[in-house]
């Protein structure tokens, strides 16, 4: 049986010691509160581990990966465990705006042809090229032609994935969004949200 409920947030984790807690924060803060957390460490080698631990909320769910596998073997098999109908992706070391998991479910839940949904963000200590441009869907997929067209700060439709047998790539360790958004393209669109919702670092 997998994580049910409405929205399930899938983290993976490696060597994150010095940002995971502002990250897990922000997600744990959100205006939405029905969700399940599910934080995966990659076999981090430094604290990692010791910082998740010290959360002590009942949305959270941990796992370990005994050995160092990748994002995208880490990101697919947590895939696998989730049986809700939206997954919120987050990296360990960014920071999420209060109302993020909150915009995207609702975007989808009014967009209901758009499987993937993602956001502007701003950058820590720079600028990002193509970052909050407002882009309609066929903009999006024709930029896809030429490089990744949204962010990794994703919304998805996972009843969509598991009923085309759409996951990410586990043998990839760069990349495996800009693949998986490729793969989605062949059956629907994706769209991005023009808020600011997250802070990448």
């Amino acid at each position: 049986m997998g994580l049910s409920g409405k929205v399930t947030v899938l983290m993976a984790a490696y060597n994150v010691e010095n940002y995971i807690a502002e990250a897990i924060q922000s997600i744990l803060d959100q205006t939405y509160d029905d969700f399940t957390f599910l934080i995966i460490n990659d076999a981090s080698t430094d604290k990692t581990e010791d910082v998740i631990l010290s959360f002590n909320d009942k949305r959270i769910v941990y796992k370990k990966n005994p050995i160092n596998l990748g994002v995208g073997k880490t990101v697919h098999d947590g895939m696998d465990m989730i049986d809700s109908k939206y997954v919120v992706r987050f990296d360990a070391d960014d920071i999420s705006f209060p109302n993020r998991i909150e915009t995207l479910v609702n975007y989808l839940e009014n967009n209901l042809t758009i499987p993937i949904a993602s956001s502007f963000f701003e950058v820590f200590g720079g600028a990002f090229p193509h970052v909050n441009l407002v882009e309609d869907p066929l903009q999006l997929r024709t930029r896809a032609l030429f490089d990744c067209p949204v962010s990794q700060y994703i919304i998805l439709d996972n009843h969509f994935l598991k009923r085309n047998g759409i996951n990410y790539n586990p043998n990839l360790r760069v990349a495996e969004d800009y693949d998986l958004y490729l793969r989605v393209l062949r059956k629907a669109d994706i769209a991005k949200v023009p808020e600011v919702l997250v802070k990448y670092r």
